[in-house]
């Protein structure tokens, strides 16, 4: 049972091998401070995540 909860903890706290791309679509104008806000939290997110979850806003559409 030790050996099974170890395996599942490792498996738990294991970083995964790759990045996850998030492309979002908004109607927000592009150059407007909403946009330019969610970029800020975008870049944010990357560094928290060591690269991990990218965000990529498409304004205007």
């Amino acid at each position: 049972m030790k050996k099974f909860l170890l395996s599942i903890a490792v498996l738990l706290l294991s970083a995964p091998a790759f990045a996850v791309t998030l492309k979002i679509a908004t109607v927000t104008p592009d150059g407007s401070q909403w946009m330019k806000d969610m970029r800020e939290s975008a870049m944010q997110i990357k560094e928290r995540t060591d690269g991990r979850v990218l965000i990529k806003y498409y304004g205007g559409g």
